[in-house]
C-alpha cells in the first residue's frame, strides 16, 4: 500500500514538473514574441536616417520582406561575397560610392509599421529603389500597394523622386519574366486603385490623383524604371546605371 502511494505521488510530481515545463516554454515564447513586436514598433517609430544624412540625397531601398534589399545594400557598399541575409527588423544604413561621390543609403524593413513611417520621411530620398522578388507572385499585391502609397505622397509629387522597380532573383527557375511581371503588376495597381476609390481617407499629405484616372495604370507611363537583376549573383548593372543617371 505504501509503495502504491509513493508511486502515485511520484507520478503527480512528474506531471507537475511537465506542466511547469510546458507553461515555462509558452511563457518564453510569448516573451520573445512581445520583444520582437516591440523592436519592430520602436524601429519604425524612433529610427530615422542618421544625422549625417542630408535631405534629398539618400538612396531609399524599399520593398517586402525577403525581396533582397539588405543583400543589395551590401553589394552596393562593395561587398563582393555572396550575402545570405535574413529579414531586417531595424533599418540598415551606410555610405556607398556613386560616380566617386559618397552617397547615403538606407534599407527600410518590409514590416507594415516601418513602411508606413518612412512614407512620411520621403524628404530624405533622392531616389527610391523598390526591390521585388521575381519568384514570389504573392508579394506583388503588397508591392503594388506600397508603390501606390508612395506615388500619392505630396513629397514625392513635389519633387518627382525617381523610382526604380528592381525585379530581383530574375535568374531563378520560377522567376517571372520582365514583360509578364509588368503586365501582372499593372493589374495589381488597378486593383489598388479600385479599392482606393471606395475609400475617402485623403489627408493633407495625400494627393491621390491615380484613383481618378480612367486609363489603366502603366509603370512606364508613370515614369518608373523597371529592370531585372540578381543580387546574389552580382547582376546589379541595371541598379548601378540607374544610380549613375540620377546622381
Amino acid at each position: 500500500m505504501e509503495q502504491q502511494k509513493q508511486d502515485i505521488l511520484e507520478k503527480q510530481d512528474i506531471a507537475q514538473d511537465q506542466s511547469l515545463l510546458t507553461y515555462g516554454a509558452i511563457g518564453v515564447a510569448i516573451l520573445i514574441g512581445f520583444i520582437l513586436i516591440f523592436k519592430i514598433f520602436m524601429s519604425g517609430k524612433s529610427k530615422k536616417p542618421g544625422k549625417n544624412l542630408q535631405k534629398g540625397k539618400t538612396i531609399y531601398l524599399m520593398g517586402e520582406c525577403g525581396a533582397g534589399k539588405t543583400a543589395l545594400l551590401y553589394k552596393l557598399a562593395g561587398h563582393s561575397d555572396i550575402i545570405n541575409t535574413v529579414s531586417s527588423i531595424d533599418i540598415n544604413e551606410t555610405i556607398v560610392s556613386v560616380d566617386n561621390s559618397n552617397v547615403p543609403i538606407i534599407d527600410i524593413p518590409g514590416h507594415n509599421y516601418t513602411k508606413t513611417h518612412y512614407l512620411k520621411e520621403l524628404k530624405y530620398a533622392r531616389v527610391i529603389i523598390i526591390v521585388v522578388d521575381a519568384t514570389n507572385q504573392e508579394s506583388f499585391a503588397n508591392c503594388a500597394s506600397y508603390l501606390y502609397n508612395i506615388l500619392i505622397q505630396k513629397e514625392y509629387q513635389d519633387r518627382q523622386i525617381p523610382i526604380l522597380l528592381a525585379l530581383n532573383k530574375s535568374d531563378a527557375p520560377k522567376a517571372l519574366k520582365l514583360a509578364d511581371f509588368e503586365h501582372l503588376f499593372n493589374k495589381e495597381m488597378e486593383r489598388v486603385k479600385k479599392s482606393k476609390k471606395a475609400i475617402n481617407d485623403e489627408s493633407e499629405d495625400i494627393d491621390d490623383y491615380i484613383k481618378h484616372q480612367d486609363q489603366m495604370f502603366s509603370i512606364s507611363a508613370n515614369g518608373i524604371d523597371l529592370i531585372q537583376c540578381s543580387v546574389l549573383n552580382d547582376d546589379i548593372d541595371g541598379v548601378q546605371k540607374f544610380l549613375q543617371n540620377k546622381y
